[in-house]
């Protein structure tokens, strides 16, 4: 997964564009461009317990590999997508159902 720098670095130097229906899948999220390449993020919520919030296409929260040191050890911090906004919001606690991307090591 990448670390909290590492989400901050693809926030704040790509191009994030909003797709609400990913290539006709009816799939929401962004792709993101930068160094010549491209990804798609979905936009899959998160669930607490059993019950996922918001519904499937109004957000999305990808793990990050950082842990939350300071007030919160038991959280992790984030990456967080909706339709107009994209942030790298301070934590979640860790038992949170969220989002897994996996990144290659250079």
């Amino acid at each position: 997964m990448p670390t909290h720098a590492e989400i901050c670095d693809l926030v704040n130097k790509c191009t994030w564009t909003y797709v609400s229906n990913y290539n006709n899948t009816g799939v929401y999220g962004y792709t993101v461009s930068g160094n010549g390449n491209t990804i798609f993020l979905p936009m899959g919520g998160y669930k607490v317990n059993s019950t996922l919030y918001p519904p499937t296409g109004y957000a999305g929260t990808y793990w990050s590999s950082s842990y939350y040191k300071f007030e919160y050890p038991g959280d992790a911090r984030y990456l967080g997508l909706e339709p107009s906004v994209i942030g790298t919001s301070m934590c979640l606690p860790r038992r949170t159902g969220a989002l897994v991307r996996a990144v290659k090591a250079k």
